[in-house]
């Protein structure tokens, strides 16, 4: 049990609070004076705690525990002038923790993230060797555990979006994993988790996890966390696995199961993550995901069902009160799965109904036109196309969707036209990525000289956009050289 939870250290507290009440001496232990600050610290009643460090120090004035907390109380309080002259009259022989407070004021005065680390890292050093000297030869690993998290959350504590922070909080956390027994067991480590999800340290959040699980199996929540965050950090097999063993210790648990479903569909295991929405809407008697679970029925060849349940997720829109919006997105999202499953006649019925209902959508007129290319409908396509553009404040970024989608029909010509279109809105940061696509077109094209000439262009401007087209061959190569490592494939 938490000392701080204890019948013996309430009745401590009591004593302490009924005497402040009465206006009376309280006089205590120099450590149960300590106990009583840590306590309103750990509070949060930074106050009381200050207050608590100069009644026991009116009696203990030379102890270098009530000394070193009153520090902390300050920094806490943000009187950090007065910390610093606090901490001066703390002797670090006396009292190790004036390296962990020294760290503190390193960190509030300038953000030197670097010195302060050190300052923890020998702080921990002596604090380790003061628990083997006190327990014969072993370690206290909750208060380990409690070290760890106070170091990382004080990191995390400076709200600076910089990289060697995020550095510093990923290896303390990788040296808290390989130090300390029983991860999971306390809950200051479920702090440390929390910590890493604020600082997008994800991978890091899912590493602490596992630990916990393998400590824990049974941990409450815990498969169903792990695969939230899994999924979250694309790994949807992970998350697939996880939701399974959560799923095992309780079936019913819809949110998992929902959890699941999204994992399958978004992995395309189509008739997977169908079987676990229809078991959603039974469990629960929901049907708001009624337009993926159409997906889903069409994707796997069903387009009897599929449709039935396009019905159903329009039909459930407007019981909600959705407008013509919501409705044209369910019809546009059921449109682009039957274009995607290749039901070209249908994917045109769901887009006509979208544009019915919002016909000034540029989304759904590229929609309509990407239907009506997949159909060879040339000229209503090119149209359409056209149309689009009159749309939208987003020109250049629909140019080269459009140009993409008649490469990816081997038209070359038409991509040709919206490509060029694309490098000439000089104001739009986005033109400058279409030298990349231009480039590959030319290449498709085999067009050596003007293959070189928008490759060049496209190195030296958005070489992120060349490797995207050219991943493997770009494998290990400088930026540098992009240029002269591809020049050549013609």
């Amino acid at each position: 049990m938490d000392y701080f939870e204890s019948d013996e250290f309430r009745h401590l507290l009591k004593s302490y609070e009924d005497a402040k009440s009465d206006g009376a001496n309280c006089y205590l232990d120099t450590d149960d004076f300590v106990d009583i600050a840590e306590y309103y610290i750990r509070n949060q009643d930074f106050d009381e705690a200050l207050a608590a460090t100069e009644d026991g120090l009116l009696i203990h004035p030379d102890d270098m525990g009530l000394r070193g907390m009153r520090v902390s109380a300050l920094i806490n309080l943000n009187r950090i002038d007065e910390a610093h002259k606090a901490l001066g009259q703390v002797d670090p022989e006396e009292n190790f923790d004036y390296y962990y407070l020294e760290a503190q004021l390193v960190l509030a005065d300038n953000w030197d993230s670097s010195e302060a680390n050190d300052l923890f890292l020998k702080w921990l050093d002596l604090e380790i060797d003061d628990m083997r000297s006190e327990f014969h030869g072993k370690i206290d690993q909750q208060r380990l555990h409690e070290d760890y998290m106070h170091v990382i959350a004080s990191f995390s504590e400076l709200n600076q979006e910089d990289d060697e922070v995020q550095v510093l909080i990923g290896k303390w956390v990788d040296d808290f994993r390989a130090r300390c027994e029983h991860i999971g067991r306390y809950e200051c480590d479920a702090e440390i988790a929390h910590v890493c999800h604020e600082e997008g340290l994800i991978d890091k959040e899912i590493e602490l996890y596992n630990n916990f699980l393998d400590n824990d199996p049974y941990m409450d929540g815990g498969w169903t966390y792990l695969a939230s965050i899994q999924h979250m950090n694309g790994q949807v097999d992970d998350a697939i696995n996880s939701a399974g063993f959560a799923l095992a210790i309780n079936p019913d648990d819809s949110f998992t199961l929902m959890l699941r479903a999204h994992s399958y569909f978004v992995s395309e295991r189509f008739t997977e993550a169908l079987n676990d929405y229809l078991r959603y809407e039974r469990l629960t008697g929901e049907n708001d995901h009624a337009h993926i679970i159409g997906r889903c029925f069409i994707m796997i060849g069903k387009r009897k069902q599929g449709y039935e349940y396009l019905e159903k997720a329009v039909a459930v829109n407007s019981s909600h009160g959705g407008d013509a919006d919501s409705a044209a997105n369910i019809w546009a999202f059921i449109a682009q799965a039957f274009l995607d499953g290749g039901f070209l006649k249908e994917a045109q019925e769901c887009v006509e109904k979208a544009a019915e209902l919002v016909s000034d959508s540029t989304e759904y007129i590229m929609l309509k036109a990407n239907v009506l290319l997949q159909m060879k409908e040339l000229d209503e396509a090119r149209y359409w196309f056209r149309k689009s553009l009159e749309t939208t404040n987003k020109r250049v970024m629909v140019e080269m969707y459009i140009g993409g989608a008649f490469l990816y029909e081997n038209m070359f010509d038409d991509a040709l036209e919206y490509f060029r279109m694309a490098t000439e809105e000089p104001d739009d940061p986005m033109s400058v990525r279409a030298h990349a696509y231009l480039s590959y077109l030319f290449f498709r094209m085999e067009d050596k000289e003007n293959f070189r000439r928008s490759l060049r262009i496209a190195c030296e401007s958005t070489p992120e956009t060349i490797r995207a087209f050219w991943d493997t061959e770009l494998s290990g190569v400088p930026e540098s050289d992009y240029y002269d490592r591809l020049k050549d494939l013609i």
